[in-house]
């Protein structure tokens, strides 16, 4: 199946959200002052790798991602006793190849690796998008992939924008039945952030759908020339492309022992950051009861939990709604993203909030907008909500405060 050409018109269809929110973006940063005085958030501190105007985008994982890039990996905790071995290397080992040419600020580089991924990211979902809805439901899925409350993360100094374009690669790429192109995005995806292992349940998914497809074609509609012997290298060849996708893990567990003698560093070093193994009921119910434990006498970080479970509920609801709507291998995707996110919560120490980070962590959840997407009034209704969070979470962020 080739590869459908973008027009100048399909161009103009992501430049146009992803320029328009990065003005926001800058409009929101150049008001810092002011919106400061009104977001009363915890603050984070401030950042040791920037200290001009970059330093309101250098928050939390920003600083994180960049102590790899320039202190390498190191079983020695840092303030917290937080753990930099449970952040996966490829967008720093991007920002450590960077900085060995880049002479200025390294939150301007974190950025620039960043907003240039999302850019490949947009155009990566509207190819995406048009084979499922065609023209006008892409440009509506892109909208919103723009718009959703927490996208100013891909334009920070954050791993998001990169493990976006490469799992949107990877199921364009298998869409088109190109399977080694998406096991090695797949494998770039998992070498990014371990919840790209979830895409090899898509990827089997989908070959063993056109290997069916291609078995219940009558003989004479084969190519000429292409025998059915003939056709079993290929077969193999297919089916070894699976190999791929969990090479990113694989390849880090193979860093870790070899550095450290512990393959399996960063899963432990989860527990520097409150997470551990639990059963998603488990998750669930600790997502209900700490939010609102002492109630009515509630801090912050219980209203700032409750709404995490807020969101947790409000797109558990569309992924069950999009059961009927969406590809079986879409559907495995965000099953599997489910129960990665709540297998994996933050549960240890009593943290009052067991799904932090959810709303950054469902910008992967991409498959959604297309539901929403597939509708003009659901796609005017979504946007109405994200735009006003979209602009009230960014200047949180640019504050210092947490927003995910």
């Amino acid at each position: 199946m080739p590869i459908p050409a973008l027009s100048m018109v399909a161009l103009r269809a992501i430049i146009v959200p992803f320029l328009a929110t990065r003005l926001a973006f800058v409009l929101i940063s150049a008001t810092m002052p002011w919106w400061a005085a009104l977001t009363k958030m915890p603050r984070g501190s401030p950042s040791g790798f920037d200290t001009g105007p970059l330093g309101w985008w250098s928050w939390w994982d920003v600083q994180w991602y960049l102590r790899v890039a320039t202190d390498g990996y190191r079983k020695i905790p840092y303030a917290h006793q937080h753990l930099n071995l449970a952040f996966f290397p490829l967008y720093p080992v991007l920002e450590h190849l960077g900085l060995l040419i880049w002479p200025w600020s390294p939150v301007g580089l974190a950025m620039l690796i960043a907003n240039c991924c999302a850019f490949g990211a947009y155009y990566s979902l509207y190819q995406l998008a048009h084979l499922e809805l065609g023209a006008r439901g892409a440009e509506r899925a892109i909208w919103l992939f723009a718009l959703f409350p927490t996208s100013f993360f891909l334009a920070a100094g954050y791993s998001e924008a990169l493990f976006v374009l490469c799992s949107v690669q990877c199921l364009y790429r298998m869409r088109l039945q190109q399977w080694w192109w998406a096991g090695i995005w797949g494998a770039a995806a998992a070498a990014t952030r371990p919840l790209g292992v979830i895409l090899l349940a898509p990827f089997l998914i989908s070959l063993a759908r056109s290997e069916d497809l291609h078995r219940a074609k009558p003989a004479g509609a084969q190519s000429a020339g292409k025998s059915s012997s003939g056709r079993v290298p290929v077969f193999i060849r297919s089916w070894l492309a699976a190999l791929l996708l969990p090479a990113g893990v694989l390849a880090f567990m193979i860093y870790l022992q070899l550095r450290f003698g512990d393959p399996f560093l960063f899963s432990s070093s989860q527990r520097s950051w409150h997470r551990a193994f639990a059963w998603p009921w488990q998750t669930l119910e600790a997502a209900f009861q700490r939010p609102l434990a002492g109630w009515p006498h509630l801090v912050p970080e219980q209203l700032h939990a409750a709404s995490d479970t807020v969101w947790a509920l409000a797109f558990l609801w569309l992924t069950f709604h999009a059961n009927t709507r969406l590809p079986t291998a879409y559907r495995a995707y965000l099953w599997f993203f489910w129960a990665i996110v709540l297998c994996t919560s933050a549960l240890l120490d009593n943290v009052p909030d067991p799904l932090i980070s959810l709303p950054r962590f469902l910008l992967s959840a991409f498959p959604l907008l297309f539901v929403l997407a597939a509708s003009p009034r659901a796609t005017k209704v979504a946007a109405s909500i994200f735009l006003p969070l979209l602009v009230a979470y960014t200047a949180v962020f640019v504050t210092g405060g947490w927003v995910a």
